[in-house]
């Protein structure tokens, strides 16, 4: 087991409120034909900062690495700006770009990348699966279209889905990006 590599995800958790109003647009979505419906048990309401693929042995290390950055960084503001639907078929709210959040994602990043096995196993220049692409736009995906669906947000109530980044947390990752299972949380000292 200790040998085994498997998808993580490492993420920003909103707080129940947030959480509950991302189920809740999931579960509407999901009746136009959404691949998969947050519930808070099976698929969980996120926003990704990293993705990738480590050992299992390597897990302790990363914990130790998410507690340290997580006490290091205070909480902060994430600002929702819209709903919106990409060209795969993805739905979810955007936010506003933050400092404190790209912050925080580059110091993962940096801390923990070197652990990501599929970097080490790719060609030099060949496009990575380890997600630490440049354009990092901050989201939380509600669901995803078998393609993009240009009337899948007609009637979706638009909630506020601002909040403070007050957890960390280390997921194993499912398909379409999803958050399956909760490995571990770190906890945001307050501001």
């Amino acid at each position: 087991m200790a040998n085994k590599i498997r998808a993580f995800d490492i993420v920003l958790m909103p707080p129940e409120k947030i959480a509950w109003q991302a189920q809740l647009v999931s579960r509407r979505l999901a009746k136009k034909g959404g691949l998969f419906t947050l519930d808070g048990a099976n698929y969980f309401p996120h926003i990704t900062l990293y993705a990738g693929e480590f050992f299992e042995r390597n897990i302790p290390k990363i914990e130790t690495i998410l507690y340290t950055l997580a006490w290091q960084t205070r909480s902060f503001a994430m600002t929702s700006l819209h709903y919106r639907q990409e060209e795969h078929g993805y739905v979810g709210v955007d936010y506003r770009k933050s400092k404190s959040a790209n912050d925080l994602r580059k110091k993962i990043i940096d801390s923990v990348h070197p652990f990501c096995e599929y970097h080490k196993k790719r060609k030099k220049n060949e496009p990575g699966w380890c997600s630490a692409e440049e354009e990092f736009i901050p989201h939380l995906t509600f669901t995803k279209f078998e393609k993009y669906t240009p009337s899948a947000l007609r009637g979706i109530k638009e909630f506020d889905f601002s909040f403070r980044a007050s957890s960390i947390g280390l997921y194993y990752l499912g398909e379409y990006g999803t958050c399956r299972k909760l490995v571990q949380f770190f906890d945001l000292p307050p501001q």
